[in-house]
């Protein structure tokens, strides 16, 4: 992941690198937020992850102790399930 800067505005954005098995996302990047922008971005991710899959439902992750709702269609919450390497 890189933060990037458009030449003509100076807008930043932080960029995953390119894999053909991921759909890569460009997340903008305020300037207040320029000191924490890789956790922005996994924010955002994790916000995409959610989308893309359809929501949430009301039972909870299956990981041990954890009360975090499923992301629809898995067992696990958008945390673990994004720590599975999902993305999409």
């Amino acid at each position: 992941m890189c933060l990037c800067a458009c030449k003509k505005c100076d807008q930043l954005w932080a960029v995953k690198e390119w894999d053909k098995y991921q759909t890569q996302l460009a997340t903008k990047i305020s300037e207040s937020k320029r000191a924490s922008w890789q956790e922005h971005n996994v924010e955002a991710e994790k916000k995409f992850l959610v989308k893309r899959r359809g929501g949430l439902t009301n039972e909870p992750c299956i990981w041990a102790r954890c009360e975090k709702p499923q992301v629809l269609g898995v067992v696990y919450c958008v945390d673990h399930l994004y720590e599975t390497g999902a993305r999409e």
